[in-house]
């Protein structure tokens, strides 16, 4: 299907609402700009507390992250996708709290809760690597 179609779809108030109401919900996720971008280097900054500011998140010769996936994805865990850009966003506010001298016991805290669901969830669905 085009996304002139899928364009028709979502503008006719005649049609469907729930084919309408996925067919505005593809387009404003397929028009999303990334959030970030990041690679195997920038990780390994965050892991180690080197991140300075969060401009090594904008080159976008690296892989896009998305707050939302960007598109109705099929064979994509979204709900994996959402916590993998909420790790990286609470890996950015360690990095920028350490860097100003700030506690970050609590956000630490929520940090490996997150890690700990993930292989936890990866362990039950069989995806352990």
């Amino acid at each position: 299907m085009s996304l002139g179609r899928i364009q028709e779809i979502a503008d006719n108030p005649y049609c469907d609402e729930e084919k309408r109401w996925l067919a505005q919900t593809f387009l404003a996720r397929a028009s999303q700009k990334p959030a970030a971008y990041v690679d195997a280097v920038n990780l390994r900054q965050l892991q180690r507390g080197e991140v300075e500011s969060a401009v090594i998140f904008t080159n976008m010769e690296c892989t896009a992250l998305y707050l939302n996936p960007p598109a109705i994805l099929n064979g994509v865990d979204t709900a994996q996708v959402t916590r993998s850009a909420d790790l990286l966003d609470l890996e950015l506010r360690i990095a920028e709290a350490k860097k100003m001298g700030l506690d970050t016991t609590s956000v630490e805290q929520k940090y490996h809760e997150l890690i700990e669901e993930i292989r936890s969830n990866r362990h039950h669905s069989g995806n352990e690597r």
